[in-house]
């Protein structure tokens, strides 16, 4: 389903999260040459993302249900999770200078595990077509399709052991030119890759010899730990689980409430109202239960990667004032991607029309799998013949590309003042977005549809100016003004409807063609705002408005005796006032009444005085 982010206090949520570090370490000499650096390190990230009431020790199984309509959530924050992740690490870096030669071997393991526990959507959630309020003689105000999570919390505990070996050479080859060389290789135990094995390679030229004018350039292939969230859906949410979430209807939504009929799925009947029974009726009960929607894993997943290239040039003007300018390029492979070994085919166009699917059971899905398929979590049930409608899995083969010329004037502190003004011209393309998961949302059957999923990714902001500077004003005895300047572009999303699935592949997610886009907010005085877009199709084929901000800081400290002084500070942050708005909380479905209009705008002018006395 696609929704609004929008919330009412109702169902706020929030995040507690207490970080602890503790680090030693052990540097010696072995001769006069060689160094060691023996570090052990221990983290711990106590974090909850939840809603009120269960982070105050309330099951969210006894809260009311979320109801999520057209453009809005209320009445619950589905969200109730609570993690404690753990990291044990040991690194070793042995140094031995040799001649022109620094050489480097390195050792480093990281235990990394994840104590979590999960009732996301106990309480349920209802979904629906608009946003009247529910009345019971209304057919078009009761919920179209519900999910609750079934079977109870979800507790799970998981690890990782993660090793890297380097080896590191910085060669001083004469007096302009350094190389850095080195080969490194990276493992873990939550995948089956041994294969990662990555070169490095970097340089450093002074072109004339007076340390005024340096070329630089580097290599290097980088490997991904694969992350606890990619994998976790493989022995929680998997064929049989003791704790998943269930969608009623399975495949698609109640084609009723939009039709002006009453739904026809018994657990919408009755409106918003959880019954609990009825649910344990049709899920069955136990500690293990079917899963019709599970995500299973592949014997060829992989640890993603990235391959880095990176020029520049660097040259000094005058004293203290350089210009730099660099260019890199960024290939991301391997990136997961989730794809359907079961996909759907919907009758019709329409969003809410009947959805087919070749397979049954997860027996024939995995004999007809086009990846192959790991049972080993499973193969003590009887899969081959439960009931199977979607199927996921994670495959790697997503790919992203960003190029970016950077461009800075720096000049360090000197005369009262010093500044640093820097441009980023980039570009980020690929076939996954690149800021979470990636999704096939143009599969169709065995066709992934890797094409049409191509377009801006995330971090495609192409021009990024940032300027900071620093002045003492001269006879003030003190007093000192500082600034930020930053401008942006909009980031991209794309314009789609979501009652309309064009490819009739049971994803609703399908770009709308080429064209200006417009909508319009009307407040209670009779104010109106206009919103519009050019978008140029495809993915991500749209961009939102950019931001601009100028913060300014006046500081001013005197000194009473030589230990103690005092000082006040005046700050501004967005001076021109400009309204720069969330873009995440921008929709660009064209079927929510709130398609193109911020929900919340980033804070406005905002003065701040302080006083500060040290002694």
């Amino acid at each position: 389903m696609i929704r609004a982010e929008r919330s009412s206090p109702a169902a706020a949520r929030e995040e507690a999260d207490v970080d602890q570090t503790t680090v030693g370490s052990w540097t010696y000499n072995l001769t006069s040459n060689i160094l060691n650096d023996l570090r052990l390190s221990f983290t711990q990230e106590d974090v909850s993302f939840a809603n009120p009431a269960f982070n105050a020790g309330q099951s969210q199984a006894e809260l009311p249900p979320t109801l999520q309509f057209n453009t809005f959530v209320d009445q619950q924050s589905p969200f109730a999770q609570s993690r404690v992740n753990n990291s044990y690490r040991l690194a070793d870096t042995l140094t031995w200078i040799k001649g022109s030669h620094t050489l480097k071997f390195g050792v480093d393991y990281n235990y990394v595990t994840a104590d979590s526990i999960t009732e996301d959507n106990l309480n349920g959630t209802f979904f629906f077509p608009t946003d009247l309020p529910f009345d019971r003689n209304n057919p078009r105000s009761y919920p179209e399709r519900f999910s609750i999570r079934v079977g109870g919390p979800l507790r799970n505990f998981m690890i990782n052991h993660n090793t890297s070996v380097f080896v590191q050479d910085d060669w001083k080859v004469n007096r302009k030119l350094t190389l850095n060389l080195g080969v490194r290789y990276d493992g873990e135990t939550v995948s089956s890759d041994n294969n990662n094995i990555s070169p490095r390679l970097g340089f450093a030229y002074d072109l004339t010899g007076d340390a005024k004018t340096v070329i630089r350039g580097g290599f290097g292939t980088f490997y991904q730990n694969t992350p606890f969230e990619i994998i976790t859906g493989f022995r929680t949410g998997g064929p049989f689980s003791a704790s998943f979430v269930r969608n009623f209807p399975l495949n698609t939504a109640d084609p009723g409430p939009r039709a002006g009929n009453f739904p026809t799925d018994p657990t919408l009947a009755n409106g918003p109202t959880v019954n609990r029974a009825l649910i344990a009726s049709l899920v069955g009960s136990g500690t293990v239960l079917a899963n019709a929607s599970p995500t299973v894993d592949n014997t060829e997943r992989r640890m993603a990667y990235t391959r880095s290239l990176s020029i520049g040039f660097q040259r000094e003007l005058m004293s203290n004032l350089a210009v730099t300018a660099d260019y890199i390029h960024t290939n991301g492979v391997d990136q997961f991607l989730t794809v359907n070994l079961n996909p759907g085919r919907r009758a019709t166009t329409n969003s809410t029309s009947a959805i087919s699917r070749q397979f049954s059971t997860l027996g024939a899905v995995i004999q007809n799998s086009f990846v192959p398929v790991v049972t080993d979590l499973f193969s003590n049930f009887p899969f081959q013949t439960a009931a199977a409608s979607s199927v996921t899995t994670r495959i790697n083969a997503g790919e992203t590309k960003y190029d970016a010329l950077q461009l800075s004037l720096d000049k360090r502190f000197s005369q009262g003042f010093q500044f640093k003004a820097s441009y980023t011209l980039s570009k980020g393309t690929g076939n996954v977005n690149g800021s979470a998961v990636g999704a096939a949302n143009f599969q169709t059957q065995t066709d992934l549809g890797l094409k049409e999923n191509e377009g801006p990714t995330a971090f495609d902001r192409r021009h990024n100016f940032v300027f900071s500077g620093l002045y003492r004003v001269p006879r003030t005895r003190g007093l000192v003004v500082s600034t930020i300047i930053r401008a942006l572009s909009g980031t991209p999303f794309t314009i789609f409807n979501s009652t309309i699935d064009a490819n009739q592949n049971g994803i609703n997610l399908d770009p709308l063609p080429a064209g200006t886009f417009t909508n319009t907010r009307t407040f209670a005085n009779g104010e109106m705002l206009n919103f519009a877009v050019d978008n140029k199709g495809g993915i991500n084929g749209a961009l939102l408005p950019g931001f601009f901000s100028v913060d300014l800081r006046l500081a001013y400290k005197f000194n009473f005796t030589e230990r103690v002084n005092a000082g006040f500070t005046f700050e501004v942050f967005n001076l021109a006032n400009r309204t720069n708005y969330d873009e995440n909380t921008v929709s660009g479905n064209t079927s929510l009444s709130t398609f193109l209009i911020p929900l919340i705008a980033k804070p406005a002018r905002t003065l701040q005085l302080g006083f500060r006395v040290a002694f």
